[in-house]
Formats: structure tokens, C-alpha cells, sequence
């Protein structure tokens, strides 16, 4: 077997995200470097939760696959690694409650690396194969990614030139097309960023939501169906009510409580939802 070799957990930004962007396009080597990274990460996580080495690795693999396969889906968005984490986590709620599985994603996320339990060796090549095994798969869609953002460009540019001739006909309401194309960034950063699966992603880790928890649940709930809202309009009209509701149920700055108790991702994503709510309100 090839000597396993793991990359150091230390690198610069710039060379992460260069991976991430590699990643997205499919290729092998960029991919099994990726599991490498991650493997220990996500194996002591589960070892903290699964009853054995068996269900532990078995989840970890099960988990590699949901996250090759998000590669292969159109929409992407960035913090491979969090989604990663995640998808493990939804594997680990057969052997544990939302708390404890939580605890351990949490613990294993900000382990130093020397901390880390091994990946078994005879693990680490089912996973290298999965990467090589989708590698195809995550090219095209790709490929099918970038045809789909150039028809998008091109009709945004098209939209955008029929807007510039229709404000220099209708010189009287330019601030009423600036307001659709401050709606239309608004869709996109919502979709682009996963942020409804995100607010789905920490309800699902709260221990009690139906009691103890019922709060922070009921916000996080009504938080994703605000989004979810604000992705489907068609226009800014039909989201005239959506700012008395926002305002009434005190949304943002109930996220911005919610997202205090968290650390990494979970509060970036919280944060990035808390303005997205604040945008809504301006709207």
C-alpha cells in the first residue's frame, strides 16, 4: 500500500481555498488531499460518539460520500470542510442525541492535529478511492456549473442593458429598479451561501427544541422561512409584509443571541444570516 502521507493541518488562506476551488473542479489529486487533511479530524469525532472502530470508520466513509456528492450538485457554496463535519454528524445521530453528537463535532473541530486519533490504515484507501470514484462525476458538474453562470452573466447583462434603456425612457423611477437589483443580490448571496440549510443545519443540533430549546427553535425556524420567502419573490412587492413580521418577531437580533453561544462556522453562517435578515428589514 502507498505510504500514507497526511499534509500538514498549517497553510496559509490562500492555499485553502485554492484547494476548495480545486475540489470543485474534480480533480483526483486535490481531492485525496482533501481527505487526507480531514480524515483524523472526522474519525475522532465519530470515535467520540460511535460504540466501535467499525461504526466509527463506517461513518466517516458514509460521510466522505454525501460530501463527494455535494460536489456534484449545481449549488456548492464555499466551507467545504464545516459541510463536511456536518454530513458526519447526521451519520452519527443513529448512535447518540443531538447534544452529544454536537459535543463531539465541536471537541474534534478545534482538536490540535497531534491530538487527533488516526484514520486505520486499512481505511484511508476506501476513501481515496471514493474521491477517485466521483472525481468524474464533480468534473462535469463543474463544467455544467460554469455553462450555467456564463447563460446567467449573459442574461443578467441583457436584463441589466434592457434596465439602463428603460431608466434613460422612464428617467422618473430609477430608485424603483435599484431596489429589484438590490432584491436580486439578496437572492443570490442567500442561495450561494446555504444559508437556509445552514439555519436547518444548528436547529438540528439544539438537545431539546420542543422544550428547553423552544425558543432559539422557533427563531431559527421562522429566521428560514423568511429566506426562503425573500429566494422565491418575484418581485420586491410581494415581500412588503415580510418587514412587519421580521420587525415583530425581532429576528436578527434574536440571531445575533443565537449565534453568541456558537464558535466557527455554525456563528459565521448565523452572522451572515443576522445581516442577510437586517438587508430584508431595509428592503
Amino acid at each position: 500500500m502507498t505510504p500514507r502521507i497526511v499534509p500538514p493541518e498549517a497553510h496559509s488562506g490562500r492555499v485553502e481555498r485554492a484547494l476548495y476551488f480545486r475540489c470543485r473542479r474534480g480533480e483526483p489529486a486535490a481531492l485525496a488531499t482533501f481527505a487526507y487533511r480531514l480524515m483524523d479530524r472526522l474519525y475522532t469525532a465519530a470515535s467520540f460518539v460511535a460504540p466501535d472502530e467499525a461504526s466509527a470508520t463506517t461513518a466517516v466513509l458514509l460521510a466522505w460520500e454525501d460530501a463527494l456528492a455535494l460536489l456534484a450538485r449545481l449549488r456548492v457554496g464555499g466551507n467545504l470542510r464545516g459541510k463536511t463535519m456536518r454530513r458526519l454528524g447526521r451519520r452519527l445521530m443513529d448512535y447518540a442525541d443531538r447534544a452529544t453528537v454536537h459535543r463531539a463535532l465541536e471537541n474534534a473541530a478545534h482538536e490540535d492535529e497531534e491530538a487527533l486519533l488516526p484514520m486505520p490504515d486499512e481505511t484511508v484507501p476506501a476513501l481515496v478511492e471514493a474521491a477517485q470514484r466521483h472525481a468524474p462525476e464533480i468534473a462535469a458538474a463543474c463544467h455544467e456549473r460554469q455553462g450555467l453562470r456564463r447563460r446567467v452573466l449573459q442574461s443578467l447583462g441583457a436584463a441589466s442593458l434592457l434596465v439602463l434603456l428603460y431608466a434613460g425612457w422612464l428617467y422618473a423611477a430609477p430608485a424603483l429598479a435599484s431596489q429589484e437589483l438590490e432584491l436580486k443580490c439578496l437572492q443570490q448571496r442567500i442561495v450561494r451561501q446555504e444559508l437556509v440549510e445552514g439555519l436547518r443545519d444548528v436547529g438540528a443540533t439544539l438537545p431539546d427544541p420542543d422544550g428547553a430549546d423552544y425558543v432559539q427553535a422557533r427563531v431559527l425556524q421562522q429566521a428560514s422561512l423568511v429566506l426562503e420567502e425573500v429566494v422565491n419573490a418575484a418581485s420586491r412587492q410581494q415581500l412588503r409584509y415580510l418587514v412587519p413580521r421580521v420587525e415583530a418577531e425581532e429576528l436578527p437580533e434574536r440571531l445575533a443571541e443565537i449565534a453568541a453561544a456558537y464558535e466557527g462556522s455554525p456563528r459565521q453562517e448565523l452572522m451572515q444570516t443576522q445581516l442577510v435578515l437586517e438587508e430584508v428589514q431595509a428592503l
